[in-house]
């Protein structure tokens, strides 16, 4: 039997990918944010927690990073069509394990969710942490076939309150 991405047993390539995926689209009517709160996000925290556990067992965690997030933040308010539009001011991200602090928080909002109040960080930020991590210097440089050099870190800068 040929190997199989992870995950591969789950997707049914017959169905409509929309279809398969709309229950994660909040940007437009969706009439799932029940399905969402009560089905889908607790499958990925049961998921997550399960991932954590079974890596600290087996003695992993430390030499391996969990990263999970979204493509990008969501609007603290629904919006006129029922959904939530992106929204790059604020966002959350799970890291895990390689040398981060367990259970730390980074960063505050105000209390609408709207704008970061404290510690203010980007995803180039977390980028470059997660690359720091895995011993990637921010002085390094990668080359492109014709020689051109391109910074691995282009902006971001190493969180050290989170390792």
């Amino acid at each position: 039997m040929p190997p199989r991405a992870l995950g591969s047993d789950a997707f049914n390539p017959q169905e409509d990918l929309r279809k398969q995926f709309y229950d994660w689209l909040v940007s437009e009517q969706n009439p799932y944010f029940a399905q969402l709160r009560e089905s889908l996000l607790p499958q990925l925290d049961r998921a997550l927690a399960a991932l954590i556990s079974d890596l600290k067992t087996r003695g992993l965690l430390s030499e391996t990073i969990v990263y999970c997030a979204g493509e990008f933040g969501r609007t603290p308010v629904v919006n006129c069509q029922g959904g939530r539009d992106h929204w790059a001011r604020t966002m959350s991200v799970l890291v895990a394990g390689g040398g981060f602090r367990q259970g730390a928080v980074y960063g505050a909002t105000d209390q609408t969710g709207s704008e970061p109040v404290s510690a203010v960080c980007s995803p180039a930020d977390v980028n470059a942490t997660i690359l720091n991590q895995l011993g990637i210097a921010p002085d390094t440089l990668l080359y492109t076939s014709s020689g051109r050099p391109l910074p691995v870190f282009r902006k971001g800068h190493v969180l050290l309150d989170l390792v």
